[in-house]
């Protein structure tokens, strides 16, 4: 199964959405937005459809980061970022809650998969800065 996932950055945080308690997918835990790309889907089209199914965010300027084998399942990862004032998420069915996490606090619950690529862009946007 092939699956993207979408680091959206708001200024140095990290907008991560808590899986709603009824998902039959883990339930209750903190994720980025993923999903499954769709047969014959690009994985950057399916990074921005389910940015907006899942947020309501409209991102059109989204940069790849990395192809990541699991076992049977691959994770083509992507990231933006933003200075949003006043962005205004709107949640579906599958989530509940969403926050704007510090790299340094993230939820217990988010995989280390997830963990690994925040880790990743948070040293490269500190070396940028310099």
């Amino acid at each position: 199964m092939d699956y993207c996932i979408h680091l959206l950055f708001n200024k140095s945080k990290v907008l991560l959405l808590r899986r709603s308690p009824d998902n039959p997918y883990y339930p209750n835990i903190w994720t980025p937005i993923i999903g499954k790309i769709k047969y014959n889907e690009d994985p950057l089209a399916a990074v921005k459809r389910e940015t907006y199914e899942e947020t309501g965010v409209e991102v059109n300027s989204i940069s790849f980061l990395s192809k990541i084998i699991k076992k049977e399942h691959t994770y083509w990862v992507y990231f933006s970022r933003h200075n949003f004032k006043d962005l205004q998420v709107k949640l579906n069915h599958e989530n509940n809650k969403y926050t704007f996490y510090e790299a340094q606090r993230l939820p217990e619950s988010l995989w280390l998969l997830f963990r690994e690529q925040i880790q990743v862009l948070i040293n490269d946007f500190a070396h940028e800065s310099r």
